[in-house]
């Protein structure tokens, strides 16, 4: 390791790397306290070398990340491996009786889990270089996110044929009882709709996706004064506060038991009466996804379940009319019949 600043420079002249006394005391003071280097400079100026020669003259290795627009915290810390959970949680229901949280514990642990630059680093069994490239490239959205400390795991977008409306779902980390949380948003650039934003949930053993409700609008009316970081900020906030009573809804659907002749009467109205925008054609396929579960956890006659026998139908529409039919479903659900 470093000892002194001249013998820093020394060090990385041993590696092929030519500095001067500034860079040689800031890379030795660095090291030295534990602290972060940020170098700004133009292509070929030597920035990304340094980091390589650093790991070089200490005998380590160099983890990268390669920032880029759009990058998320799936990219950055790695996510978990969803389709072996999803396939782990099956198995086990179907072994017996599943107890949730140690099932919960097993599937978020590392060996479900595919790591990511940052977490890489912090598993080195000693200090290595971590190289953060093209920082100036990461997202607002990413930005806005990793201020409040939700990390995003997966997103999906789906643009209207005629490209003038956008929806899409960020994936959250936070999570409850066999499910994650998500933020459904919303925009486009015709004035047909406003930014907006929705909470929701990610059910764990099928992949379903419930909204809390339709989407909110983060803007009163369109603007040419618009700053993305300050509206994001306001409406992820906003949203944030629906967590709570988005997961003590879901907890009441699961106790709430509905008769066969409430849900028949469900599909009639949301198909025949058309109080939800989806097709008819999905009345036969909701019916029987809910009267024939493919899940263990939908067995029971609950409100839960209605809801999940619907988004899973829902799931043969194209991209945007499934968004806009789901985030819709949790008002249609809550005017029930007790």
């Amino acid at each position: 390791m470093f000892t002194t600043p001249t013998g820093t420079q020394k060090l990385l002249e041993t590696v092929g790397y030519i500095t001067d006394e500034v860079t040689a005391t800031v890379v030795f003071l660095a090291a030295t306290l534990n602290k972060p280097v940020l170098l700004e400079g133009p292509p070929g100026s030597g920035k990304t070398e340094l980091a390589y020669a650093v790991a070089k003259a200490t005998a380590t290795e160099v983890e990268r990340l390669q920032c880029f627009e759009g990058i998320n915290e799936e990219k950055a810390i790695g996510k978990f491996d969803e389709s072996l959970q999803r396939l782990a949680a099956e198995l086990r229901s179907k072994s017996g009786p599943v107890e949730w949280e140690p099932l919960k514990e097993e599937l978020h642990g590392l060996r479900f889990f595919s790591a990511g630059p940052l977490l890489r680093a912090l598993q080195y069994p000693k200090r290595c270089v971590l190289l953060i490239d093209e920082l100036d490239k990461v997202s607002q959205a990413f930005e806005t996110l990793s201020f409040r400390h939700i990390g995003v795991v997966q997103e999906e977008y789906a643009v209207s044929p005629d490209g003038a409306k956008m929806f899409g779902v960020l994936d959250l980390e936070t999570q409850m009882e066999g499910c994650r949380f998500l933020i459904g948003i919303r925009n486009s650039h015709d004035k047909s709709i406003r930014l907006g934003l929705t909470a929701g949930l990610r059910v764990f053993v099928c992949s379903n996706m419930a909204f809390s409700g339709d989407f909110t609008p983060v803007l009163a009316k369109h603007t040419k004064s618009f700053n993305l970081v300050e509206t994001l900020s306001v409406g992820v906030d906003r949203i944030q506060r629906n967590f709570e009573p988005l997961q003590r809804q879901v907890e009441t659907w699961r106790k709430t038991q509905i008769t066969d002749d409430t849900a028949k009467l469900s599909f009639y109205t949301a198909f025949i009466d058309g109080k939800l925008e989806a097709p008819r054609s999905l009345l036969p396929e909701v019916h029987r996804l809910y009267f024939e579960p493919q899940y263990p956890e939908f067995s029971a006659r609950t409100v839960w379940s209605l809801s999940n026998a619907f988004t899973s139908a829902f799931k043969k529409l194209d991209p945007v009319p499934q968004f806009k039919a789901t985030a819709k479903l949790g008002a249609f659900l809550a005017q029930l019949p007790a």
